[in-house]
């Protein structure tokens, strides 16, 4: 089913049952993403996260090599390329050597969708994703279940230099549909029991409404607030206005670039500091600011990132370019 029509579905529902629905998604994702292989992998990361350069180096060396060899192996597109410019898996033998495949552009993902499939991999097995589309064309792949597992222990290693522990009370505004968008009087919000959450609209904050949400997070107590950097700056003017604070141990903002007077505001509002974030839907790439808030740390981890100048060709260290 089509998550557009799941979409229209809830918000056919009653109040009520949407709360169901919401917690019976939650508990499909708890089921699919956490778990065992969860904290294997947040064990992990609380590991690796001090590793040195060249054991850094080694890490990303080391599986980048396996993962050609499979990309070659078992992927047709990665096969057909390969062979067209005449480069064997072993001509890959560090991330030195990235560049000499050709980057993979939106347009080939759109004409390459089936070709970029792992042939030994079962399709039912895999979580379909896409993008927004904000910068054109939406683009559709898929995910498999570890990308999602491993994704959700990258965010929440983070959360955890913020002193947030998974299970903490967290209070989300995001970009989503939690409750019909002519709803005039509260509840503007949905509570997740399974991973302790509420989930609170980004479309019902005004003036008029806007008392009602500070009640309701008075009474949740969340220990973090987590939102675009747009959202948490209207509920953090709302209470400089008011000559008010809310205390809480963290603010994580993603998805926006985050600006100099949004993060003063949320910071001096919510009596914390900001933790930004940024990643891509087609998880390539994840960035997360930590404790010391001097920049973000591309998570080695998570993937092999390259920064290329406009013909996509490797810039020197200390350079300026593109992810």
């Amino acid at each position: 089913m089509g998550s557009e029509i799941i979409s229209s579905l809830y918000k056919a529902l009653p109040h009520s049952m949407q709360n169901l629905a919401l917690n019976m998604y939650a508990f499909k994702v708890h089921m699919e993403r956490y778990g065992a292989p969860f904290r294997r992998a947040l064990d992990e990361l609380t590991k690796t996260q001090h590793y040195s350069q060249s054991q850094i180096d080694e890490y990303q060396n080391v599986r980048l090599v396996r993962l050609i060899r499979y990309a070659y192996q078992e992927v047709p597109y990665y096969r057909e390329l390969f062979d067209r410019v005449g480069l064997k898996p072993s001509d890959i033998k560090s991330k030195e050597d990235l560049h000499k495949i050709p980057v993979l552009t939106r347009k080939d993902v759109h004409e390459n969708s089936q070709k970029l499939i792992a042939a030994n991999y079962p399709l039912n097995k895999l979580i379909h994703g896409h993008t927004s589309g904000t910068t054109g064309t939406p683009l559709s792949f898929y995910w498999d279940k570890n990308t999602c597992v491993y994704t959700n222990a990258v965010d929440w290693r983070q959360k955890n230099w913020a002193g947030i522990e998974y299970g903490d009370p967290i209070s989300l505004f995001l970009g989503r549909t939690i409750v019909p968008p002519d709803r005039e009087r509260p509840p503007f919000w949905q509570k997740d029991h399974i991973h302790n959450q509420l989930w609170m609209s980004s479309f019902h904050m005004n003036e008029k409404n806007l008392p009602y949400y500070f009640d309701k997070l008075s009474s949740f107590k969340p220990l973090a607030v987590e939102g675009y950097p747009s959202t948490l700056y209207i509920l953090a003017r709302y209470l400089l206005k008011n000559n008010t604070t809310f205390p809480v141990k963290a603010a994580f903002t993603s998805s926006e670039t985050l600006l100099p007077i949004q993060r003063e505001v949320i910071e001096k509002s919510f009596k914390c500091k900001i933790y930004d974030f940024l990643g891509m839907a087609e998880r390539v790439i994840f960035a997360t600011e930590c404790e010391h808030h001097s920049g973000h740390h591309l998570n080695f981890e998570y993937a092999l990132n390259e920064v290329v100048d406009g013909d996509n060709n490797p810039v020197e260290q200390g350079q300026q370019g593109y992810l």
